[in-house]
């Protein structure tokens, strides 16, 4: 698999390591497998570390069509892009970019790191369990 995830209390989170053309659809099911388990929307983190190489275009296309129905699972979706430079910032801002021409993506947000993206969900998360259960799990890094 090209990709580690674990649902941990209300967030589905996954760490990309190389992502192939399976994983989009593979990840919508286990959404939405685990929105229904828990009777109610849950919130989606996806990490992208800095050495993970970026999708092909098959891959990334059936990314784009599988967030168009990811937002019917997921209260929030969050998008992290974890390397630095000029690199990174265009891969951030490309991303943005799409998810701005489309109003099916208003749930989506892009962040550089993924304390940026909890920093926003401290209201709705107990954080020091997330991490705690998400460092058992090998989740991080």
């Amino acid at each position: 698999m090209s990709y580690k995830a674990a649902l941990i209390d209300n967030i589905y989170y996954v760490r990309w390591q190389e992502p192939e053309r399976p994983d989009p659809n593979r990840i919508f099911r286990e959404v939405s497998q685990a929105s229904k388990s828990l009777g109610r929307p849950i919130i989606y983190i996806a990490v992208s570390p800095e050495n993970s190489p970026a999708p092909d275009k098959e891959t990334r296309q059936e990314m784009v069509r599988i967030f168009e129905h990811l937002s019917q699972h997921c209260t929030s979706v969050h998008l992290i892009y974890e390397a630095r430079g000029f690199k990174a910032s265009i891969k951030r801002n490309v991303m943005t970019g799409i998810l701005l021409a489309s109003k099916k993506f208003e749930k989506v947000k892009v962040h550089k790191s993924e304390e940026d993206a909890l920093a926003g969900l401290a209201e709705r998360v107990d954080l020091d369990r997330f991490r705690q259960r998400a460092t058992e799990l090998g989740l991080n890094r």
